[in-house]
């Protein structure tokens, strides 16, 4: 697996990117349209916008807008398939479940007015 910056022009990568915010982030992109017009509001020179790829397969993408004058990034969006869906994406090596950091769940504390 390699983490490369998104090229604009590689149109595979772009509609791929879209397909996986609509399969895992439905919520916020429901439809392709919307999830292509949010890849695309990624590419201008001031944000940053790298993708997991394997094999030609987008499997994740992460991207970042500076804030607070170049002190801090705020990481949007961040988006990869879960572990049922991982698979239709790519034959990568898994732990198997319950193995490693992923097996225990952080929660966040929601509603503390933070």
């Amino acid at each position: 697996m390699n983490i490369v910056d998104l090229d604009p022009e590689n149109e595979s990568a772009v509609r791929q990117l879209a397909e996986l915010l609509v399969d895992v982030l439905e919520i916020g992109w429901p439809t392709i349209e919307k999830a292509l017009e949010e890849v695309r509001e990624s590419f201008p020179e001031e944000r940053i916008s790298r993708i997991a790829v394997e094999n030609g397969l987008v499997l994740g993408w992460i991207g970042g807008l500076e804030a607070y004058k170049g002190h801090t990034w705020e990481l949007h969006p961040l988006a990869a398939p879960g572990p049922a869906k991982a698979g239709h994406r790519s034959r990568a090596r898994r732990r198997p479940r319950g193995a490693g950091p992923r097996a225990k769940r952080a929660h966040r504390n929601v509603g503390n007015g933070r």
